[in-house]
């Protein structure tokens, strides 16, 4: 079996060269048998670029460069390591940690993500599978400080603790419950029996293949998918993965609905979607698929009537995520064995994949099987695009497919729970048949008349980005009503355009 962790640390998927994996990092700093650790970790607002980009891919790969400067910058004494999209630092021994975090105190100006950041102390004892899993653990509430001290400033409060006994009176039970499921654990803690990453794999999936290894179409070296540093050089096996000449293999593009609340069946009443759009979820709703936050309301119910987290309440969460990090990780993987030999599909989003396959057939049954093995419990949609080849070579090609594979995914989102067909996998210039087109208004209608902070009002924002591209795909008789929900009006003369 592959070790679970590497020495020396490997490369952390999709980060800019020199990033290295945290997990490794921490199980090297465990081995080492230092008495204690300083801990900080640095997090990032992934929506809002990506909302300011338009494009998920580019914002990370933005988020990553960001992160990985700021790492370089606090030195090899802190260890910098990464890990989805988050900076930890860690240095041996008792310290205060660094004045300078963050741009805004004295880091590097070139940063420009809005980032959060907390620290914290761990002292260590034991064997070497204690100390490693003390540090993980000691991650996850680290982590969800940073990420309140992102979204709530602090001057001062950045240690985890005084940060973690704020939450109460910030957020809501629901908040909590998502700032609980908010953050990356890694699926197989810190022991020596789970399974390991082979090569070629990401270190937090194993048996799914790593952004590293992506393969620029045609087998030509080239950007891979996260848009960040180059691809490895060709790999024979990959390019034998998808048949015939590239320009006859499809982008596909895939993601897990609702990963944090899951998705309600359709109101039996009146059809309408049910769920996060149209209010408060209860108990009593039926569910095609649970989430991570939704696993996780009783213990933020417990948080609040106590005030603060004890180690007891933060066990059983941390526990929760492994479980469902698990339950992704099979997911996940399921979905790369499936195409296996007609296309291969790589880690390069945090619970989605993208790559090659050699058709929508190929994509649809393979989301068709990972949704049957991990049913009520993970959902994925997909999008796929036809690679074409443009005046701009390989890489304007890729470029254009990703887009519409972006907007397929899409479309697939707005018809999660509705039980139509296309809420698994659409292809880009597939039509979205009358009843789709209906359940997709539905959906999209229902974000328009939530309240402020509702999730998933980005899908609004994305439909009406994609307005040209809804018009190509919905029948003639539905434009006027996409064209009422989603056309913005005209700026007034002279107005800014930011």
């Amino acid at each position: 079996m592959t070790a679970v962790f590497a020495e020396p640390p490997r490369h952390a998927p999709g980060f800019p060269p020199g990033c290295l994996d945290t997990g490794d990092v921490l199980a090297r700093l465990a081995a080492a048998e230092y008495p204690a650790v300083t801990l900080v970790v640095v997090t990032s607002a992934l929506r809002a670029r990506v909302e300011g980009n338009g494009d998920h891919e580019s914002a990370l790969a933005e988020v990553r460069r960001d992160l990985a400067t700021l790492g370089s910058f606090h030195g090899p004494s802190w260890n910098p390591s990464c890990y989805g999209k988050d900076l930890v630092l860690a240095r041996p021994g008792s310290h205060e940690p660094p004045r300078s975090v963050l741009p805004s105190a004295g880091g590097p100006p070139e940063v420009r993500t809005h980032l959060g950041w907390a620290w914290d102390r761990v002292a260590l004892d034991g064997d070497t599978v204690a100390r490693r899993e003390a540090l993980l653990r000691a991650c996850y509430p680290v982590s969800m400080a940073a990420r309140l001290r992102r979204d709530h400033p602090h001057p001062d409060r950045h240690r985890a603790p005084a940060a973690l006994a704020e939450v109460p009176g910030r957020l809501t039970v629901r908040g909590t419950a998502s700032l609980l499921a908010g953050v990356l654990v890694r699926p197989y803690g810190g022991g020596d029996d789970g399974p390991g990453a082979g090569p070629g794999e990401d270190p937090r999936l194993p048996g799914v293949g790593s952004a590293d290894s992506w393969t620029a179409w045609a087998g030509e070296p080239g950007p891979h998918p996260t848009g960040v540093g180059h691809a490895l050089p060709p790999a024979r096996s990959s390019v034998r993965a998808v048949p015939g000449d590239a320009s006859e293999s499809w982008y596909a593009l895939t993601d897990v609905h609702d990963i944090e609340w899951g998705t309600p069946y359709p109101s039996p009443a009146d059809g309408r979607l049910v769920g996060a759009a149209h209010g408060p979820l209860t108990g009593a709703e039926a569910r095609l698929t649970n989430g991570n936050a939704r696993d996780l309301l009783p213990l933020a119910t417990e948080w609040h009537k106590a005030g603060r987290p004890d180690e007891g309440l933060l066990d059983r969460a941390y526990t929760s995520r492994l479980r469902r990090e698990r339950l992704l990780a099979l997911h996940l993987r399921t979905l790369g064995d499936a195409v296996a030999g007609r296309g291969r599909l790589y880690a390069t989003l945090g619970d989605g994949l993208s790559g090659l396959v050699a058709g929508p057939d190929v994509l649809h049954a393979a989301v068709d099987r990972a949704n049957a093995v991990t049913a009520g419990g993970m959902r994925s949609g997909a999008g796929a695009a036809r690679l074409r080849r443009r005046d701009g070579g390989p890489e304007a090609a890729l470029r254009q497919a990703r887009a519409e594979a972006s907007f397929a995914l899409h479309v697939t989102k707005t018809l999660k729970g509705s039980g139509q067909p296309q809420d698994s996998t659409q292809s880009f210039g597939a039509p979205v048949r009358r009843a789709a087109a209906d359940a997709a208004l539905d959906f999209l209608v229902g974000l328009r008349e939530a309240e402020p902070g509702t999730p998933g009002l980005h899908h609004l924002a994305h439909a009406r980005r994609w307005y040209d591209w809804w018009l190509r795909h919905v029948p003639p008789s539905h434009a006027d009503r996409f064209t009422a929900l989603l056309k913005r009006p005209a700026p007034a003369a002279g107005a800014r355009h930011g």
